[in-house]
């Protein structure tokens, strides 16, 4: 984390943003019939089953499930796949209106980049895993986006190539950091930051969310004169 605070970073600011920090809250003036003892008997009743789908997913791939990663699931099956991300996507939105670039490292399936991508002048959804990129492009065509690029290739500290893992349990994350429960991966083409908004020519002042499952500092020193631009960086 010392190294954020460097000054050949230049970065304005490193926001963290954690998804423990979004809670759904109820409002008292939109109360209506779904407080009733019935609703909340079958909502508790749709909790309770979905919570033993976790644990059973808990009990065939072997792994443990914190609180947050429940949270997560939960939150994803009743509400939505943007559910755990909603933090990001309101702080992205906080920031929008000072920055003309929007550039999202490790876009996914672009439930980041879909919300936000109308808020800026441009856009640029980088992933590396060809499958998910695919999935990433029809998203941001489904929602009539013009001002996003889709790029598809890792972000390091060097250009090449390099080995993408992925996760053994199904879920979408995808890392160049090897982790415990990684399978071998696909051999995927690796480029910087630097080179990436030098060859798209996009315009500061870039806001950036950077979510590589571990490979951030690889990031961001392959982007130093990027950072060393008005930018703000936005991780999880």
């Amino acid at each position: 984390l010392q190294w954020f605070h460097q000054p050949t970073v230049g970065a304005r600011s490193i926001l963290h943003v954690s998804v423990g920090s979004f809670a759904p809250r109820s409002n008292p003036k939109t109360t209506n019939s779904c407080e009733s003892t019935g609703c909340a008997s079958l909502m508790s009743s749709k909790i309770s089953h979905l919570f033993n789908q976790a644990m059973s997913v808990q009990r065939v791939h072997g792994t443990k499930l914190t609180a947050t990663k429940i949270y997560r699931f939960l939150g994803g099956k009743i509400i939505g796949d943007s559910f755990y991300q909603k933090p990001i996507i309101d702080c992205i939105k906080r920031y929008a209106p000072r920055h003309r670039t929007f550039i999202d490292i490790g876009a996914n399936i672009g439930t980041i980049t879909t919300a936000v991508a109308p808020l800026f002048e441009y856009c640029l959804a980088i992933e590396p895993n060809p499958r998910i990129a695919s999935h990433l492009r029809k998203s941001v065509d489904s929602h009539n986006i013009t001002n996003c690029q889709v790029i598809e290739c890792a972000i390091g500290d060097r250009a090449g190539t390099a080995v993408l893992y992925c996760s053994k349990d199904g879920s979408k994350w995808n890392s160049l950091t090897r982790h415990r429960n990684s399978e071998m991966g696909i051999e995927v083409r690796v480029a910087t930051l630097d080179e990436i908004v030098k060859q798209t020519k996009v315009v500061e002042p870039f806001l950036i969310k950077v979510d590589v499952e571990g490979h951030e500092w690889f990031v961001l020193k392959g982007g130093r004169h990027t950072l060393a631009r008005a930018c703000r960086i936005v991780t999880e």
